[in-house]
């Protein structure tokens, strides 16, 4: 990255391209888990073999990158946008044709970077968050593990020196204080979707249950429609279970 961070990252590329052929992109931000990119293995042969370049990269401070976890924070969302710039340097990337996807904090990144990045034409995710205080705070109770798991699974010292510290206030006091929320509403897709009007991003917060029994067939769903995709537009809809965005979703170029 520009500051000297090295990211963790996998690329695959369809073989036999036709001289001067492009291919659509799909970048895959991690989820928070000691595997980093890694929890990816069996989507790249499938986008491969399906036409689409694919990199899926490691956050900071996740498996093999450097640096210090940001939980989707503006670091996460700047290093997104240098790995766009980076994949579509390739020859053989189209740079019109970007789409993302991600699972929890990966699926969270996702939709902050395409609202931050507006290259970005699609994202399709698994239990991503619209507002990551309401899920951290839902019907006004503290989720204290939402905080605590990833300190058990990297340690307090691959956390950033704020997320630390939110951490610590969190654990001192189920009433949240305002850092916490400034924290949250950093990191909320609703907080950037709601007001960005003239990139024509539609925000629909949906009702269906974050664990329930149908999940995985929406999930299933929701990825057989991004996979088809065009990626042109940017129309976005969120559900508990699943995000998908796109125009044209039943369009195969």
């Amino acid at each position: 990255m520009a500051d000297g961070t090295s990211i963790d990252a996998a690329l695959s590329t369809p073989r036999n391209l036709a001289p001067g052929q492009t291919t659509p992109v799909v970048i895959m931000p991690a989820p928070l888990s000691p595997l980093g990119c890694n929890s990816y293995p069996g989507m790249f042969p499938r986008w491969a073999l399906g036409g689409y370049t694919v990199l899926a990269y490691s956050q900071r401070g996740l498996a093999d990158s450097a640096g210090e976890i940001q939980v989707a924070g503006p670091l996460d969302w700047s290093d997104g946008t240098e790995i766009i710039n980076w994949v579509t340097g390739l020859e053989s990337t189209d740079p019109d044709r970007i789409g993302c996807f991600g699972a929890s904090c990966g699926a969270g990144t996702s939709l902050l970077l395409a609202a931050h990045d507006q290259r970005v034409k699609a994202v399709a995710g698994a239990s991503a968050w619209a507002d990551l205080f309401l899920s951290l705070y839902e019907n006004g109770t503290r989720h204290i593990l939402a905080f605590e798991e990833p300190v058990k699974l990297f340690g307090e010292d691959r956390c950033s020196k704020e997320f630390r510290g939110i951490i610590e206030k969190v654990r001192a006091s189920p009433e949240p204080g305002d850092d916490v929320r400034k924290f949250a509403r950093d990191r909320s897709p609703a907080t950037v979707l709601r007001v960005d009007v003239n990139r024509a991003a539609n925000l629909d917060a949906g009702v269906a249950a974050r664990h329930s029994h149908k999940a995985g067939t929406e999930f299933r769903a929701s990825l057989r429609l991004f996979c088809s995709s065009r990626f042109g537009g940017r129309q976005l809809r969120i559900l508990r279970s699943r995000v998908w965005v796109g125009q044209g979703l039943c369009r195969r170029f």
